[in-house]
């Protein structure tokens, strides 16, 4: 597989992902990696977005050295995460630029809506990770390096960005049109969850008498925006019974 169909892949993977480990390079230890769960904003113009206190370890480690490294595994599959794809971005931060301050905030806040507290915000920055390298790791026989500047240029699927929201709140309130989804007649005593949804598919994940399948599902036909995801997934259901 090509760094470009790697890259493809990649992108909306961290797209549709929120967490990750950051792991900065301690000022206070000299060097050695030192590694936070954090939360991340992406944007194909502003790299990996942050919010961090001006009293924490990575702002400190950041400002005295500005590589650090961002893992995003997948969420969904915690049991056996080295069996799913995961990323580690290679960053050089910089605090977020003046001119796009208003642009970048109201962005992640709509994604962590939870996250500022504005009367504590003047202790808080918001960096931005510029990747230079990412490690992909998709899966057996798709492993490889991929350069910062053609992940930026990669073209994502326009459902990515809002694919976690959507799978969340399908695993929420309709564990039941999962199962139908599924091809299930009635739900199972098992366990089920929506990993994901794209333009044309969406993924389950379906956890059954100790035993773990994937399934993808075709949508009945190609969503451009994630307000198009309800209808479709409406239809399908109403075509299943």
């Amino acid at each position: 597989m090509s760094e470009k169909n790697y890259s493809s892949k990649a992108l909306n993977f961290i797209l549709s992902r929120n967490l990750g480990l950051l792991s900065t390079s301690s000022k206070e230890l000299d060097g050695v990696p030192f590694g936070s769960i954090t939360p991340y904003d992406f944007s194909t113009t502003h790299g990996v977005v942050i919010y961090i206190s001006l009293i924490s370890q990575h702002y400190k480690n950041l400002v005295a050295k500005d590589q650090a490294c961002l893992t995003v595994h997948d969420p969904f599959y915690s049991f056996h995460p080295q069996q799913h794809p995961r990323a580690s971005l290679i960053c050089s931060f910089h605090e977020a630029p003046k001119e796009s301050l208003a642009e970048i905030q109201k962005k992640y806040e709509s994604r962590f809506p939870e996250s500022i507290n504005y009367e504590l915000a003047h202790n808080f920055r918001f960096f931005c990770g510029t990747p230079s390298k990412v490690r992909w790791i998709g899966g057996f026989g798709e492993i490889g390096w991929i350069e910062g500047e053609t992940l930026l240029s990669s073209t994502a699927d326009s459902i990515a960005y809002d694919s976690l929201r959507i799978c969340n709140h399908m695993n929420s309130d309709h564990s039941d049109a999962l199962w139908k989804l599924a091809g299930y007649k009635s739900p199972s005593k098992g366990q089920i969850t929506m990993t994901n949804i794209s333009e044309t598919a969406l993924t389950l994940r379906i956890f059954e008498n100790d035993h773990e399948t994937h399934k993808e599902v075709e949508l009945i036909k190609p969503i451009k925006k994630s307000s198009e995801a309800r209808g479709v997934i409406i239809e399908m259901l109403q075509s299943i019974r």
